[in-house]
C-alpha cells in the first residue's frame, strides 16, 4: 500500500500501522508507538494485554465488518475493528 504522490511521482510507502498486510497485532504495535511517540522496542510486550495470536486470527479476513475488540494498554483504550482500522486512545485519568 502507498500513499498517493501531489507530484506525480509513485507515492510513499504507508506507514506500518496502515499496512493491511500486517497482522492487526503488528498495527496495534505500531500505532501505539506512534501516539505514545516511542520506539516500537520500547513498549510493553502486547501479550501482557491481550493475547497478540488470537487477535490475529480473529481479524484474519474472516471477520465481520461491524466487529470489533477494545481494551487498554500502555495507558492506551485500543479498538481494532473487522474493516482493519486500529484505533489508539489516551485513557482518562480522573
Amino acid at each position: 500500500m502507498t500513499y498517493p504522490s501531489t507530484d506525480g511521482g509513485e507515492g510513499v510507502p504507508a506507514p506500518a500501522s496502515e499496512n493491511p498486510s500486517n497482522p492487526p497485532s503488528t498495527r496495534v504495535a505500531y500505532r501505539l508507538a506512534e501516539e505514545s511517540d516511542t520506539a516500537i522496542e520500547a513498549l510493553r510486550p502486547l501479550a501482557e494485554s491481550i493475547d497478540p495470536e488470537a487477535l490475529d486470527a480473529l481479524f484474519d479476513g474472516r471477520a465481520a465488518e461491524n466487529a470489533y475488540v477494545t481494551f487498554r494498554h500502555e495507558g492506551f483504550t485500543i479498538t481494532v475493528t473487522g474493516n482493519g482500522d486500529v484505533l489508539v486512545d489516551p485513557v482518562d485519568v480522573e
